[in-house]
């Protein structure tokens, strides 16, 4: 139920990793802030050891400084 309320407050197609997420073929990963830890901010896609996407609102990319973090 976390996927999918992360997916609809972001308004993405998040929710689509569900199946991915619970057979284990993808870690996902909610990334809040620390000022604002109860609001949607960016969730990632985590594969094997190595990021295969990191997304926010309405799939759109994060900007440069929470890339570099």
């Amino acid at each position: 139920m976390d996927i999918h309320w992360e997916a609809n407050e972001l308004k993405n197609c998040l929710d689509t990793f569900i199946v991915i997420h619970a057979s284990r073929g993808a870690t996902i990963l909610f990334i809040r802030r620390a000022d604002n830890p109860d609001k949607s901010f960016v969730v990632i896609e985590v594969v094997g050891n190595s990021i295969n996407q990191a997304y926010g609102a309405c799939n759109n990319r994060p900007d440069k400084e929470t890339i570099e973090f």
